[in-house]
């Protein structure tokens, strides 16, 4: 399961997302700066989710508003005092999208990977080995929004023989989550799949998936899967 690709197909991502829920761009749409051949195929082939439910993360489109270059990003944004250590080759990076809250979602054009920018720690952390993990990875999230769901929680109230609580399911459905995802990708978890996510150096989809433990995105309103 290391290799995403082999998972995941445009239709699928069509399915959880729905008909224009995908960015797919067209290879004349993609920046030059984008020279990464696997990469290249992955996005015009299959594509990357646009949002996450709440807008809890987002993909912008590379022609509308636009995939910005690192060094023009941080022209922009360090006028408000964020700002971070200028990599490599900057002119092949470019922000494709952000997680409400957190952070910024870069993509380094050469050779596929996600980098994140924290808007509480600044500097460039390594967040997915490449750019099919993190299309995964919101599909998941997407895929299994009924199993965080509070009609699903609730729905042991039903099976009297069923000793869990409401925050039993929620639990669970987090566990199940973050050892799959882990599966896919391990970079994103920096102390492996276990709870307690969100603490001590985790990045943004440990705490996603913490919240989800805790029943936070239980009433989050989400097309039945």
């Amino acid at each position: 399961m290391s290799n995403p690709s082999s998972l995941l197909t445009a239709a699928a991502v069509d399915e959880v997302f729905g008909d224009g829920g995908a960015v797919r761009p067209s290879a004349a749409s993609l920046p030059a700066g984008v020279t990464h051949r696997a990469t290249r195929e992955f996005l015009t082939r299959v594509g990357l989710p646009a949002e996450l439910r709440g807008r809890a993360a987002v993909v912008h489109r590379p022609d509308d508003p636009g995939w910005t270059p690192l060094p023009a990003l941080r022209e922009e944004i360090g006028k408000h005092g964020w700002a971070w250590t200028m990599p490599e080759r900057p002119e092949h990076r470019f922000c494709i999208g952000t997680i409400f809250g957190l952070g910024l979602l870069t993509l380094n054009g050469e050779n596929g990977q996600i980098w994140f920018i924290s808007e509480s720690e600044g500097g460039l952390t390594l967040l997915h080995k490449n750019v099919e993990s993190l299309a995964y990875y919101m599909y998941a999230i997407e895929r299994n929004a009924k199993k965080y769901s509070a009609s699903y929680a609730m729905s042991i109230d039903e099976k009297p023989d069923d000793p869990r609580e409401e925050f039993d399911v929620y639990m669970e459905g987090a566990r199940a989550l973050a050892v799959e995802l882990h599966t896919i990708d391990p970079a994103p978890f920096a102390h492996g799949p276990g709870e307690p996510w969100g603490d001590d150096g985790e990045g943004p989809w440990a705490w996603m998936i913490r919240e989800m433990s805790e029943g936070a995105w239980a009433e989050w309103p989400r097309k039945e899967m």
